[in-house]
């Protein structure tokens, strides 16, 4: 037997010449895309950027890696991020979970929420001699919320920030690579 469900369209995505390609719908309990089963974002903010990010608003199709440097996962390794706070007395330092690393930004899983387009500063430790820890600046692309108290960040590197990895994506890949000796 066929169920009947009721979705609430709220956006319909067209490309230069005025063809839809896709839309954005509430279903239920959660905000979808619908094609490529783009669905379980928490608000419709968090699909539009989901949109913005992963598809090719001419024709639609998923472009979810359109990164020009390789992200590495660092979940394996002993890396210790914090997110800065600027305070009138002292910088407050709250930690954060890196997910990947990439020569033009990182993903971290932090407590609070920012916001798109925020800049902020993270403290780094790779637990390695070589790089040690910096201070790096980096803007926020998007925020997804994974719970009530967690929420998924990326963030781009700023223009000065971009050497403390070293000058070439393989600086990186070494550090990637390089895993903790028992």
């Amino acid at each position: 037997m066929a169920r009947l469900t009721r979705v609430k369209l709220t956006q319909v995505m067209t490309n230069s010449k005025g063809r839809a390609i896709a839309a954005i719908l509430f279903d239920h309990d959660e905000w979808r895309i619908n094609i490529y089963e783009a669905h379980g974002f928490a608000t419709e903010e968090e699909a539009q950027a989901f949109w913005r990010a992963n598809f090719d608003p001419e024709n639609g199709e998923f472009h979810p890696e359109r990164r020009r440097h390789k992200r590495f996962d660092m979940t394996s390794l002993r890396v210790k991020v914090m997110l800065v706070q600027e305070t009138s007395d002292e910088p407050r330092y709250e930690d954060c979970t890196l997910v990947n690393l990439s020569y033009g930004g990182l993903r971290v899983l932090a407590h609070r929420p920012l916001q798109e387009g925020d800049k902020c500063q993270f403290l780094i430790e790779l637990q390695r001699s070589v790089k040690g820890s910096a201070v790096v600046e980096a803007l926020i692309r998007w925020v997804r919320s994974v719970g009530s108290e967690a929420w998924d960040l990326g963030a781009q590197f700023l223009e000065s920030s971009k050497g403390w990895l070293g000058p070439e994506e393989n600086d990186l890949r070494s550090v990637a690579e390089w895993r903790e000796q028992p």
